[in-house]
């Protein structure tokens, strides 16, 4: 990770400016973002849809002021032409844009809160573990053991060694550019000291999501069933109440654990490989002399790590969108987890029968094969908008958070 050498203590103030930057800046980017890219989440909620036979509500537990979800109701359209076309037939073109307000509330807030934990986790690790790190010439780093005296556990760049520091071994002068040696000041000083910068990063966007996912899940459900064709509300609030009457509090928590699924990994690996990139990148452009504008190389980096991430997450995905769509079928999210393997989409094990037959495939094989087919298909159901919509917006409110911050930082450091 990135330590800044022991020395005077931080400026309280500079963290806290760089923390608020982080909040305005993260929500001020998503804002933008997640109303550019509402329709692909529109679309991809569409195509999650559980068939309409897990739709029935538990008795008594009908949502008040929604429309009942009949066993009887439309089978979801299977492509994302035929669910456009819907929403134009039903909605008009404004219709792409419904549950925005929800997606907002749900988005920007997240964002806010989340940008803003990164920031202020990684100075909390910098200057916890740069109180263990001290300056070493490399003489004693050769020798290790015994002119170490055994304390040479981590060795890492110095990033700027303060004028007239020594080495805390030998007493020598260092330059600038020195390495490292690890003064063990506590388990936790050790932890973060042996970790490398990217289990850190791991660690700190897992936390960060997990916590935001809990505190927001209940905008998140009324979110997917907002956009839903199943649920007839008229706005937000009546959307809230029904939840509440027809479910009480825990309503409110439907689908959480597929969402701490879905979206604590997907900020980890997201995170991690974003920063892994935007490093690659610069050393190799460097190694060719070739100039390209931070934005344009941190968006492309976005966009990369983006679909490693949504891919990887997006059978939760559709786990989040049945348990907090479908309640009386599926009362937990381990319940729908389990349903993508037991009761795959019964459109997609036509497809699969059929493709076995054209294949001439024997009957010992056919069957497994098309439900095979079937349980991928409907686990992988929505990924194209999901991919599209994730690795976009995702990568563009980054790249905005970037150049936001570096505004803000330099209006701050002027004034």
């Amino acid at each position: 990770m990135s330590v800044a050498p022991s020395g005077p203590a931080t400026d309280t103030g500079s963290h806290a400016r760089q923390t608020l930057a982080a909040l305005v800046s993260g929500g001020a980017a998503s804002l933008v973002s997640c109303l550019l890219f509402q329709p692909l989440d529109l679309l991809k909620t569409r195509l999650q849809q559980p068939v309409p036979g897990a739709l029935s509500p538990r008795p008594g537990n009908a949502p008040a002021g929604a429309s009942a979800m009949a066993a009887s109701g439309p089978r979801p359209p299977s492509s994302i032409s035929q669910v456009s076309r819907e929403i134009l037939r039903t909605h008009g073109p404004a219709g792409f844009w419904r549950g925005s307000l929800a997606t907002v509330l749900r988005t920007v807030p997240g964002s806010a809160l989340y940008f803003g934990a990164l920031r202020l986790g990684r100075s909390r690790l910098d200057a916890l573990a740069a109180g263990a790190l001290q300056p070493a010439c490399s003489a004693c780093l050769a020798a290790d053991a015994p002119a170490t005296g055994g304390l040479a556990r981590s060795r890492r760049s110095w990033p700027a060694t303060q004028q007239g520091a020594a080495c805390v071994l030998c007493t020598r002068p260092v330059g600038p550019g020195a390495l490292s040696v690890f003064l063990p000041e506590g388990a936790l000083s050790d932890v973060l000291l042996r970790s490398s910068q990217q289990e850190l990063d791991l660690a700190l966007a897992f936390a960060a999501r997990s916590t935001i996912a809990g505190l927001l899940n209940p905008v998140s459900v009324v979110k997917a069933r907002f956009e839903s064709n199943y649920y007839a509300y008229r706005s937000l609030g009546e959307a809230m109440r029904a939840l509440l009457a027809s479910e009480g509090p825990r309503g409110w928590l439907r689908g959480l654990g597929a969402t701490v699924a879905r979206d604590a990994p997907y900020s980890a690996l997201y995170y991690s490989t974003y920063r892994s990139l935007q490093g690659a990148s610069q050393h190799a452009l460097a190694a060719r002399d070739v100039d390209i504008p931070a934005p344009v190389r941190n968006f492309a980096c976005g966009v990369a790590a983006g679909a490693l991430a949504t891919a990887l997450t997006h059978p939760f995905d559709v786990v989040k969108t049945r348990a907090q769509l479908a309640p009386g079928a599926y009362p937990n999210s381990l319940r729908a987890l389990l349903s993508l393997a037991t009761a795959p989409d019964m459109g997609f094990l036509e497809v699969g029968r059929a493709a076995a037959g054209r294949l001439g495939l024997p009957g010992s094989v056919s069957g497994p094969a098309a439900q095979a087919y079937a349980i991928c298909r409907t686990a992988f159901s929505g990924l194209a908008p999901r991919l599209a919509r994730k690795s976009l917006q995702t990568a563009l409110t980054w790249t905005l958070f970037e150049e936001i911050t570096r505004l803000v930082n330099r209006l701050a450091a002027s004034s």
